[in-house]
């Protein structure tokens, strides 16, 4: 309004504000984003479409805050874990331009919300087995269904602990707490079998092969038990892996996990006796199925352990019995409680008792009611990996276990060579 008729009551002026230009004389910058330039000309090729376009995009790290260090540090961006990593907390270092430094800026959850350690623990994993995560998501989703793409290469698992967020992977463990009957609730245990009729002796993978510009490729892996008849043929595609020898890794694993996992168990417990997380691996004897004959101890030396139940011991027969030693002088949780195995003196005639005479005396005097399982040597304890801990009731929790077996973490090395020539 530049103008007015005049000042009093009598006067009123209307203001129609019908546009606004303005110009930003400024380089635009885009942080943290891919940009394709395209120049092409325009002929009546085109015919007012766009032409498909295909170009290689490379990201070598990604930022990850160190807590011990202080301070972020460049992962590699091809590990699944660390891609898991950045997928939850986004964080890029942008220059900003009033200062002229760069800065870190995360738009995801924040560093105190991530264990480092579990993501270092997995990306180690991850390191060894030579797995690697090479994809680029294009299409918008929730943050649970991006997470599958980093966990299904990378053999792990982002999981919550309370509110931060860690992670598991299938890796090879080491048992930390041992079940027996003396702390499983009664008719508490329930065990089952998954059939094996119809199950999948071989396998295709489709993946991206950089060998063949990205194309999508098919390779198929045969179980190792596989008799040479009509397979059994499953498919599954793996979003993330670029090279037939990870791929065909990848489904000789899923083929071992498919031919040896097929026990799952369930029991309860009070939450005073259950030291375990997921993923731990635990040590299970129970009369049902007759892993070992387990309870608590009544009373212990260096070389004797008094059960709270007979054992019948056979002449020409090795025994060991697996006792779980709490120490209640531990420093650290993890000293808290020590599983050992140690074999029991041999008999020269059929006996039943229930004293036991170690060959070998313990570094430290088990306590009075410590757990323990008594079997005959390799058959003592049965280890299992926890999959789920649910509420059973009140100070009560369900524990679902899947049979531990040392066999599925041998990794293929025959890899089959493709002949990629159609000579």
């Amino acid at each position: 309004c530049v103008s007015k008729s005049g000042t009093d009551t009598r006067y009123s002026t209307r203001v129609f504000w019908t546009q606004l230009s303005s110009i930003i004389y400024d380089d635009f910058a885009r942080p943290g984003k891919v940009l394709v330039g395209i120049k092409a000309l325009a002929t009546n090729q085109l015919s007012g479409g766009m032409p498909n376009i295909t170009w290689l995009q490379t990201r070598n790290d990604v930022w990850v805050w160190n807590p011990q260090a202080g301070e972020y540090q460049k992962k590699p961006a091809t590990n699944p874990a660390w891609a898991a990593y950045d997928i939850i907390h986004r964080c890029r270092q942008i220059k900003n331009v009033h200062t002229g430094s760069c800065e870190f800026v995360a738009q995801g959850a924040p560093t105190a919300r991530l264990v480092y350690q579990d993501f270092a623990n997995w990306a180690a994993f991850c390191d060894e087995r030579s797995l690697t995560f090479n994809y680029i998501f294009t299409t918008a989703s929730d943050l649970w269904n991006a997470l599958q793409k980093p966990e299904g290469v990378g053999r792990g698992k982002v999981i919550l602990r309370g509110t931060k967020y860690g992670c598991v992977c299938d890796a090879p463990g080491t048992p930390v707490q041992m079940f027996t009957v003396g702390n499983i609730l009664t008719d508490k245990f329930q065990e089952t079998f998954s059939g094996l009729k119809d199950r999948a002796n071989a396998i295709e993978i489709t993946f991206a092969n950089k060998d063949k510009d990205y194309q999508k490729d098919v390779i198929t892996a045969y179980a190792d038990d596989y008799d040479g008849t009509e397979p059994n043929i499953t498919q599954i595609t793996l979003d993330g892996i670029v090279t037939a020898a990870q791929a065909y890794r990848e489904g000789k694993y899923r083929l071992r996990l498919n031919r040896y996992l097929t026990r799952t168990v369930e029991h309860s417990a009070d939450i005073d006796a259950i030291a375990c997380q997921i993923n731990d691996v635990v040590l299970l004897a129970h009369d049902v199925p007759q892993w070992g004959f387990s309870g608590r101890l009544l009373a212990a030396t260096n070389t004797t352990l008094q059960l709270d139940r007979e054992v019948t011991l056979y002449p020409g027969t090795s025994y060991a019995v697996a006792v779980q030693i709490t120490n209640s002088a531990a420093v650290t949780a993890d000293a808290v409680q020590r599983i050992v195995t140690v074999n029991v003196q041999g008999v020269a005639e059929e006996v039943t008792t229930d004293s036991l005479t170690l060959t070998q005396p313990l570094t430290t005097v088990p306590q009075q009611w410590d757990l323990y399982s008594f079997g005959e040597t390799s058959k003592v304890v049965k280890p299992f990996r926890v999959l789920s801990i649910s509420r059973d009731q009140d100070l009560r929790r369900k524990i679902t276990c899947l049979e531990y077996i040392e066999e599925i973490y041998d990794e293929a090395t025959d890899i089959p060579e493709i002949p990629y020539s159609q000579l």
